[in-house]
């Protein structure tokens, strides 16, 4: 089973299409709440596009399962409500995957 920690870095692995990588870090975690810090680093630098951002994310661990770890975010917006983290790789989900999640919690 997957554990979490503070400075723990993974990076998504289903990024927009606009994003050429993201890093993430476990900046503070309190079993079920947690918080991130990510980069987003972009495909191209345009006059209203930083080559990179950062910003920061809090969300609640929700299952724990052999294929990683499910986290569904407080503050992002419906297409990316949540990830699912395994080692130092991470995919965001939808409200539907959590939802798909959710059902299975025994």
């Amino acid at each position: 089973m997957e554990q979490l920690s503070i400075e723990q870095i993974f990076s998504i692995q289903n990024p927009d299409y606009h994003v050429a990588r993201e890093e993430w870090k476990i900046i503070d975690f309190s079993y079920p709440n947690i918080s991130f810090s990510y980069t987003k680093y972009w495909v191209r630098d345009m006059a209203y596009i930083p080559i990179s951002t950062t910003d920061t994310v809090t969300g609640r661990v929700i299952k724990k399962t052999d294929y990683g770890i499910i986290i569904e975010f407080n503050n992002l917006v419906e297409l990316d409500a949540g990830l699912s983290i395994k080692s130092d790789k991470a995919w965001y989900l939808s409200s539907d995957d959590i939802a798909r999640y959710l059902s299975r919690i025994e």
